[in-house]
């Protein structure tokens, strides 16, 4: 079945606006997307209902375009910030970006980038049957944090801890396992709720280990928000402080740093509340720009998922 991208309008955010034209870029047969074309897209809406703010009155017509034109530029500058978030020219974002256009790259079927556009956009169904996006986004963030903590060429290890797991593990082994790599803790087994747990809210962990293996060292607790449900809820899930107590015992000391990984783009205006309430935020770029084109283990899985997705989105099948 088809899939379909929203028509735009300026009832939409910056963030949903640069979401569209990155994707029309994508869909369409040159691999372009230009200003000119977006900006007549938000006009053709007449969707100006979001800026006069009374919800009871028709929607005034932009008769001008002047409106649609002062949309269309703050979507541009969100594309223009995107690509300097994601390491700028040299960078990892997918699109060649100028004044006027941006252009789909060579290789974007690798583009850790598209997948998360993707996975935003049609979630977590829209790829082939039997794969496991959300899976292969928790190992994305996985490798983000453990490239945060300076990657495997200054030791740092990461551990993919969330429900369900690939190898049918249960919380206990799971977590017995995660102590045995990290050399530190054990599992407390004194609470007889903790044959009912899941992750627990944790999704990934990364560390950086000492020769000597002994405790006191950087441990970062990290949850994943793949669904729509990624809001103010969902960050403050994970407490590392609660999960330690209440889990573990030897070792996890000092508290392990939280941090949240989400596949979208967050608002500007959003950043600072969600950072308050998720701890180290992770968001598209981010991720993008720490991990850049990595050759792991889930290189093909992603890409797979990716070009079927594309596919569906060009109608090719």
């Amino acid at each position: 079945m088809t899939l379909t991208i929203p028509v735009p309008s300026v009832s939409h955010d910056r963030v949903e606006l640069a979401d569209w034209i990155e994707l029309e870029a994508i869909q369409s047969e040159d691999g372009a997307s230009s200003f000119v074309e977006f900006t007549r897209q938000i006009h053709m809406t007449g969707s100006t209902d979001a800026m006069d703010g009374d919800m009871d009155q028709p929607d005034p017509v932009d008769v001008g375009g002047e409106q649609s034109e002062q949309v269309a530029l703050d979507a541009w500058a969100e594309i223009e910030r995107r690509q300097k978030a994601c390491g700028g020219d040299d960078g990892s974002y997918p699109f060649d970006v100028t004044a006027g256009s941006i252009v789909l790259k060579q290789g974007w079927q690798e583009s850790p980038y598209v997948f998360q556009l993707l996975l935003t956009q049609f979630g977590l169904k829209a790829g082939p049957i039997g794969t496991f996006p959300e899976r292969l986004f928790e190992h994305l963030a996985a490798l983000a944090a453990s490239n945060y903590l300076g990657g495997n060429s200054n030791g740092a290890r990461f551990y993919c801890f969330g429900f369900p797991r690939p190898d049918g593990t249960g919380f206990v082994t799971a977590l017995n396992a995660l102590c045995q790599q990290m050399h530190v803790g054990r599992v407390r087994l004194d609470d007889p709720k903790i044959k009912l747990e899941k992750d627990s809210h944790l999704d990934v962990v990364a560390w950086r280990p000492f020769r000597d293996n002994q405790s006191s060292q950087l441990v970062l607790f990290g949850q994943c928000g793949v669904g729509d449900n990624w809001g103010r809820e969902k960050l403050v899930e994970l407490q590392p402080r609660n999960f330690r107590e209440k889990w573990l015992a030897d070792g996890f000391y000092p508290e392990p740093v939280r941090m949240f990984f989400v596949p979208r783009c967050v608002e500007q205006r959003d950043w600072r509340t969600t950072s308050i309430d998720g701890g180290i935020i992770f968001d598209r770029c981010r991720i993008t720009e720490i991990v850049g084109n990595p050759d792991d283990e889930e290189r093909k899985a992603r890409r797979k998922w990716s070009v079927h997705v594309v596919r569906r989105l060009r109608s090719e099948i």
